[in-house]
């Protein structure tokens, strides 16, 4: 590997998977390679927006780590369910998860920020308005199971309108 000096990869379709996200060996692999100083390029036919996105979904991330430790945050992926800490089954029924719904997957920090969410839930944020002051003109933000989950989303997706609309 010491004669390679950088590695290109196509995300959709290569690096990641039809559902978005990075499987754990691909993680594994271009983790190798990074701590191995091998540069990773990244060679995508995204728009600008896209990108714009998941940087977005990182700053929201360290915003609410920065104010309120205690939240745990869920990375949504299509029909799939990521966080970095583990949830109880007491704190599964006191956020409103039926012991019935799938359990989020528990990955490293580094893998969870690989991921482009579809939707980022936080457990135990009340100062979701904050969120809204901070990003409402790139994500809609609401609160819902008496404020005790908050929802961030792209600003195109909105429950307030597909339940108009239904």
């Amino acid at each position: 590997m010491s004669d390679i000096q950088a590695v290109v990869l196509d995300l959709d379709g290569t690096l990641l998977g039809s559902d978005k996200s990075i499987s754990p060996r691909n993680y594994e692999a271009v983790k190798r390679c990074y701590d191995s100083g091998i540069h990773i390029i990244v060679a995508a036919a995204r728009p600008p927006r896209a990108a714009n996105q998941l940087e977005i979904s990182h700053q929201i991330n360290h915003f609410i780590k920065l104010h309120a430790a205690q939240s745990i945050i869920n990375y949504e992926v299509n029909d799939s369910c990521y966080t970095c800490t583990p949830i109880s089954d007491s704190e599964l029924i006191h956020f409103g998860i039926r012991s019935s719904d799938p359990k989020p997957l528990v990955v490293d920090k580094d893998f969870l920020s690989s991921l482009s969410p579809t939707k980022i839930l936080v457990h135990g944020y009340s100062a979701w308005i904050d969120i809204i002051e901070q990003f409402g003109d790139h994500v809609n933000v609401i609160a819902t199971d008496g404020g005790v989950l908050v929802q961030i989303m792209h600003k195109s997706a909105s429950k307030e309108c597909r339940a108009m609309g239904a």
